[in-house]
């Protein structure tokens, strides 16, 4: 038994997969801090900094709230068509999906949020019948631990600047200060061989990506993404409890909502972008706005998923909508292809731009995965029940082929 497909998730799904390539694409275009720091993809032009501060306020860290809290609302809509099963089919999900998680990250894209992903779902899925306020606090919670670690490391990166700063510094001292440093700030040496590398054959570039899905697995994952995706999980599974992602709210609303929450939440992330470059992009300062942006980031993503389902509940933009519902439905296979161009585009392997576009050059690239995706989604949905990751996932999870022509062509 399939759960019935719920439009208005599709949409939002499909917006999220598309909008979360503003931020990776930065990752696949460029070395060392450039993620963080625009000084490394073109410096103090206008164009650059412009473009910067919109993914900033707009984006960074949006999409990937927006995709978490719709994996919680996902988990709970797949587990009402498990038919008494719903455990054992959900651990080989996340099981299957943490494989995926692996391969994706060691050939292609090491920002990976599929391993991630799969480890939340499975850390979150026993709480998945507490009532829905229990679910909002416990996520709060997750959130919260989330910004006290990005404070600690704040913290240490302070002390660290000083004690480099102090007569005679030890040699600790230095390698506490130099490793904080790297964040947001990268030495030549290391972004010339990194962009070598990457231009390189195949074998370099599985060596520097080894490298950096090493940084990602035993930091980023532990100290920068898990308690941050629980929460956004578990909020996600409070708001389906509540129906919210379905639509069942008043459109009033879901407009009121959007109003309030988008531009208090720009507003914010406005102030905490224009610090961080008003500090030089200093690594403390990094963290202590990324521990704000942990908090402001979902409430942002909310208000645009109540946009979104404001204008499906009000028949608005019909044909966009429709594709955009389609991206959602073939979200994996949609964020696995995206990587895929994005190699072809900047490695070794494919045109090597890797470093040599300047930033308006990289968000046309962006563009042209985004036609391409919009384009080739709903077609395929038309001939086929699944996108094609979606239907391997399926079928390695249930250990059986799936059917791949929808129903009509049964």
């Amino acid at each position: 038994m399939q759960p019935d497909r719920v439009t208005s998730i599709d949409t939002i799904r499909g917006v999220a997969v598309l909008g979360i390539l503003v931020m990776n694409i930065i990752g696949f275009a460029y070395a060392g801090a450039a993620y963080l720091n625009p000084q490394y993809t073109g410096g103090e032009t206008s164009s650059n900094l412009s473009l910067w501060a919109v993914a900033y306020v707009a984006f960074d860290g949006k999409m990937r709230s927006l995709f978490a809290m719709l994996f919680g609302a996902s988990m709970l809509l797949m587990a009402e068509g498990s038919a008494g099963n719903e455990t054992s089919r959900h651990v080989a999900r996340m099981a299957v999906l943490f494989l995926f998680g692996m391969v994706h990250a060691s050939l292609l894209w090491s920002g990976d949020i599929l391993l991630p992903f799969a480890l939340a779902g499975l850390a979150v899925f026993p709480l998945r019948h507490i009532p829905a306020n229990r679910l909002f606090l416990f996520g709060v919670i997750a959130l919260g631990a989330q910004a006290a670690i990005n404070l600690s490391f704040g913290l240490q990166a302070l002390a660290a600047e000083a004690a480099i700063h102090a007569p005679n510094p030890g040699k600790a001292a230095i390698e506490a200060w130099n490793s904080l440093r790297s964040v947001t700030q990268s030495d030549p040496a290391d972004v010339a061989r990194e962009t070598a590398m990457y231009r390189g054959s195949l074998p370099q570039i599985l060596a520097i990506r080894h490298e950096a899905v090493l940084f990602a697995r035993f930091f980023l994952l532990p100290f920068e993404f898990f308690s941050e995706t629980v929460g956004l999980m578990l909020i996600g599974m409070g708001l389906y409890r509540l129906n919210w992602w379905q639509g069942s709210f008043d459109t009033r609303h879901y407009v009121k909502v959007a109003l309030i929450l988008v531009p208090v939440g720009w507003g914010i992330s406005a102030l905490l972008g224009w610090r961080f470059y008003s500090s030089g992009f200093a690594p403390a300062v990094f963290f202590f706005t990324d521990a704000a942006r942990v908090l402001i980031a979902p409430l942002v993503a909310i208000g645009y998923a109540a946009k979104i389902i404001s204008i499906v509940k009000l028949g608005l933009f019909p044909r966009l909508l429709s594709r955009l519902a389609a991206c959602g439905r073939m979200a994996l296979t949609n964020y696995l292809t995206a990587s895929i161009l994005a190699n072809l585009v900047f490695t070794g392997i494919g045109l090597s731009l890797y470093g040599q576009l300047t930033r308006p050059q990289v968000y046309g690239v962006v563009l042209a995965v985004w036609a391409v995706q919009l384009a080739w989604s709903k077609p395929w949905l038309q001939h086929f029940r699944y996108g094609p990751f979606e239907w391997l996932w399926r079928s390695l999870a249930h250990w059986q082929r799936q059917p791949m022509q929808p129903p009509a062509y049964q």
